[in-house]
């Protein structure tokens, strides 16, 4: 376990090769230096997962280096391997292996290979150095390198504005977050002394408890870190516009690295959390609020990536409900068996995507299922799981568990209100599958080539959304699945019957589609409901307006103006001014020495006499 981080040096190594040799190596060297980074990558992480379970699960802790190592400051960099970093760790290098070897095939034909390349390196670099660091301020490192990564791909197609501006807007939303998330890291320094995840954990339940109202504040912020990166309620808005890179990058982005560090944030520093139970409070209404709304505004949308989009920030909410109820195993559970469905539908859609020649809006995409037989079982098959049809998907083992949990700690009315998400989920993912593969006029016929970097990364996907999936063992769900059974079958039926019953309407709908659009012209409400949805609530216009719009004024008044070589004659300016100054002065005329003179006395009366008079007034102040 000790050489795992080595991991991390690999791909930081290969991304400086890929940067200093881009231009001079050919398409096959380069995927080679992909190839075989992931590869040595899974040897290691493998090694390790075995390691930890012959050391019976011990925590192993590790000083690399120090970063600062001064009296009274060390900053170490430290690694900590246990239960739950191994486990993230695997699904990185897991789920990210399985992107690099489907991007191999999908962007054969762009322009900026290795630029891609490099950026997705250093994305899962940032990502494995943010999951196994304990020093908070390397975590913040790593966390805020992710921010730069998706930045960079989401405006990898920089010469489309649109694109430019949606990639700034990501940036700024999270970047907001961020700043409180440094906020609590000076926090636990100045209270506790240390930036240690361990000793944070610890300390603040010997110190920091006491004073709970440091602890509230410190716990809000880094929620507040949280859900900006994992996209919750209410800065949801930039991860439908990160659409804008290539696919592949948006299936790391919603699988594998940026919106699952906010929640390993969270059960990383669990322990603090629960000495806060209205900070937890906070947490699940967030995540139930998120898991409607996000459900509703997938229902309206008409982009196929927009759509997976939101279904990645309401899966995300089911997570945050989770952790508000301190159910950190199912989260976790969760959070890995949607990394699985949900890369399976995004490069899924990028390969429907290159079928239809680009277009991405579902009601004039018209693939054939007859022609796309492949493309349609990884569809259904990532739609089953993402709408937790039952026994046979991934998905319906690690939801129903976060539902049974909800019941057993008595939130009556909350899993019910997830029973309704559930049925959203399912209306909305078979209303898309619904129109792009069984409409009657087939527009798109043309059928790209194919090979193993395609069919095999969707084909382990596919296996990994079953229940299948379920076979592979993790650290941190050791000896967890086999709880998931039940006595209270009633509510697993419940469960069940939503997902089915979601299917059914979603087919009716179908089916009815014009009679059913007729009836939204004719009744303006829903019109305008179908609008505001349609517009998420209008907070995208409203964050555009007070954060994106004033951010590039002031970006273009810097590019018009140069400040900094402004600010460079400032010194010439006053050493001029002061000169002249003294050449007035030094003028060799007596008439100005004398007045000089007699004005330099007047002033010193003046003070003397001021001074005198705040003397008297304190004495007799004093006296009295």
């Amino acid at each position: 376990m000790n050489i795992l981080y080595l991991s991390i040096i690999l791909f930081f190594i290969s991304c400086i090769i890929l940067t200093i040799y881009h231009k001079s190596l050919s398409k096959n060297k380069i995927n080679f230096i992909i190839i075989s980074t992931m590869g040595f990558s899974i040897y290691l992480t493998i090694n390790s997962i075995i390691d930890f379970f012959n050391n019976k699960g011990k925590t192993f802790n590790q000083i690399l280096w120090y970063l600062v190592d001064i009296r009274g400051l060390e900053i170490p960099m430290k690694i900590t391997l246990d239960k739950l970093s191994l486990t993230m760790f695997s699904i990185v290098i897991g789920i990210s292996s399985i992107i690099y070897f489907f991007s191999i095939w999908y962007m054969k034909n762009e322009k900026n290979y290795a630029k891609f390349f490099i950026y997705m390196n250093f994305f899962v670099a940032n990502m494995l150095l943010l999951i196994i660091s304990d020093n908070l301020l390397f975590m913040y490192f790593g966390w805020e390198c992710v921010g730069l990564c998706s930045y960079l791909l989401i405006n990898f197609y920089y010469k489309n504005k649109n694109y430019g501006k949606n990639a700034i807007k990501s940036f700024i939303t999270t970047k907001i977050s961020d700043i409180f998330l440094l906020i609590s890291i000076f926090i636990f320094y100045n209270y506790l002394g240390t930036i240690s995840i361990q000793e944070v954990n610890k300390f603040s339940i010997m110190y920091l408890y006491k004073n709970n109202y440091i602890l509230q504040i410190s716990n809000l912020f880094l929620l507040i870190g949280a859900i900006g990166k994992s996209a919750q309620f209410p800065m949801y808005t930039w991860l439908p516009d990160a659409m804008s890179g290539p696919t592949p990058a948006s299936a790391l982005i919603h699988a594998a690295t940026m919106v699952t560090a906010g929640i390993y944030l969270i059960v990383r520093m669990h322990k603090i959390f629960i000495l806060t139970p209205n900070i937890l409070y906070i947490m699940y209404v967030i995540g139930l609020i998120t898991l409607i709304i996000s459900g509703l505004f997938a229902l309206t949308q008409r982009n196929i990536k927009k759509i997976l989009a939101y279904s990645t920030i309401s899966q995300l909410g089911y997570i945050f409900l989770s952790l508000g109820i301190c159910s950190w195993q199912a989260a976790i559970f969760h959070l890995i068996t949607h990394s699985y469905f949900k890369a399976l539908l995004f490069l899924s859609a990028g390969s429907l995507i290159k079928n239809c020649s680009g277009n991405q809006n579902i009601f004039t995409m018209n693939c054939s299922y007859k022609n796309n037989k492949f493309l349609y079982i990884c569809f259904l098959i990532g739609g089953s799981s993402l709408s937790a049809l039952p026994l046979i998907t991934s998905g319906f083992y690690s939801k129903e568990y976060i539902l049974l949990r909800l019941f057993s700690n008595n939130y009556i009315y909350i899993f019910y209100i997830c029973i309704l998400g559930t049925f959203i989920t399912s209306l909305y993912t078979f209303r898309m599958i619904f129109y792009v593969f069984h409409e009657k006029y087939k527009k798109y016929n043309n059928i790209i080539k194919k090979n193993i970097f395609h069919n095999i990364p969707l084909l382990i996907l596919c296996l990994l959304s079953t229940v299948a999936g379920l076979f592979i063992q993790f650290p941190y769900l050791d000896g967890f699945i086999c709880k998931i059974s039940s006595d209270e079958k009633f509510l697993i039926i419940i469960s069940c019957l939503s997902s089915i019953f979601g299917i059914i309407i979603s087919y009716i709908f179908y089916k009815n589609n014009i009679e059913i659009y007729k009836f939204i012209l004719e009744e303006n409400y829903i019109d305008y409901l179908h609008r505001f949805f349609y517009n998420s609530f209008f907070l995208n216009s409203i964050y555009d307006l007070i954060f994106v719009k004033p951010y590039l004024i002031i970006t273009f008044i810097l590019f018009k103006i140069d400040f900094i070589d402004k600010l460079m004659y400032i010194p010439v300016f006053l050493i001029i001014l002061f000169n002249n100054f003294f050449n007035k002065i030094e003028n060799g005329y007596l008439r100005w020495y004398i007045y000089n003179i007699i004005l330099g006395v007047l002033i010193m009366l003046f003070l003397i006499n001021i001074l005198h008079i705040h003397y008297v007034i304190k004495k007799t102040y004093l006296y009295i």
